[in-house]
């Protein structure tokens, strides 16, 4: 392992949306691991709308959602990791905005059961304050009739939303074929507060640390006859990655296809250096 390593990653979301992901970390010998962590959605330009204009305003806005994190994590054992982020969360649309603090905690074991290569982990995600817009977009004008005097504004008042908070419980196993073949067995269960919990699995065979390939599908229960658009027929993924060293720098580029019901898959396409 190095002591710094940086990632960056763009997925192609929902119709023409982006995900622009970058972290970077380092290694600090008998202290822990500090890092820092940037995720921002990309929606392009979106014409305005007004109820007295449906069709467009003419103007265009273009939305800002933006997570930064900071981490700190540490080995207490040979076996036994711990990791917290601070998520400071910022969302602005057309004169109105948000922002708010959100907490992840979690917990690694490995050789679970005595059993080398086997891996437990548990994590709690998006643990904070709810989040509330505020902004002039939110003013909205009123007169009261028979009274000489001219409109006014008033405020709608938006109501305050909970995070999103997520609890995941994962296993992983990791079996030598041979020298240089390698099997990876992924497990997850996601508790989500606000959807159906998820149930993922996944697959990794690597060879010679240099070219890897992946599956995995992810399944969610129907709610009633409704069908989630990454579960069923469209829950499948796979995925392949290529690593190499390159003037001391370990270098991998790995790409991700994630069936969706509706608007193409998603695809992912990162960068992972270490120093």
């Amino acid at each position: 392992p190095h002591s710094a390593n940086a990632m960056f990653t763009h997925m192609s979301y929902i119709a023409d949306i982006g995900v622009e992901y970058l972290a970077i970390s380092n290694t600090f010998a008998g202290f822990g691991t500090l890092g820092f962590s940037m995720k921002a959605l990309s929606f392009g330009d979106i014409p305005i709308t007004t109820e007295d204009q449906p069709d467009g305003t003419g103007e265009i806005t273009s939305p800002t959602f933006v997570t930064i994190g900071g981490t700190f994590s540490r080995l207490l054992t040979d076996r036994i990791a711990v990791g917290l982020t601070l998520n400071m969360i910022t969302e602005r649309m057309e004169r109105v905005n948000t922002s708010g603090i959100a907490f992840n905690v979690g917990v690694q074991y490995n050789g679970v059961g005595g059993i080398e290569g086997l891996a437990l982990g548990v994590v709690v995600k998006n643990i904070g304050p709810q989040m509330e817009y505020t902004g002039n977009g939110l003013l909205r004008t009123g007169q009261i009739d028979d009274i000489s005097r001219p409109g006014s504004f008033y405020l709608v008042k938006a109501a305050a939303a909970e995070l999103p908070s997520v609890m995941e419980m994962g296993l992983g196993y990791e079996a030598n074929l041979n020298e240089a073949g390698k099997l990876r067995f992924t497990g997850l269960f996601q508790n989500n507060n606000f959807a159906d919990d998820e149930y993922r699995g996944g697959v990794e065979y690597s060879y010679d640390d240099l070219v890897f390939l992946r599956t995995g599908y992810n399944y969610i229960p129907k709610n009633g006859e409704v069908q989630n658009i990454y579960s069923g027929p469209n829950g499948w993924s796979f995925g392949f990655g290529v690593h190499t060293i390159l003037s001391d720098v370990d270098l991998s580029v790995d790409y991700g296809y994630r069936a969706v019901q509706f608007f193409g898959g998603n695809q992912v396409v990162g960068l992972s250096l270490g120093f």
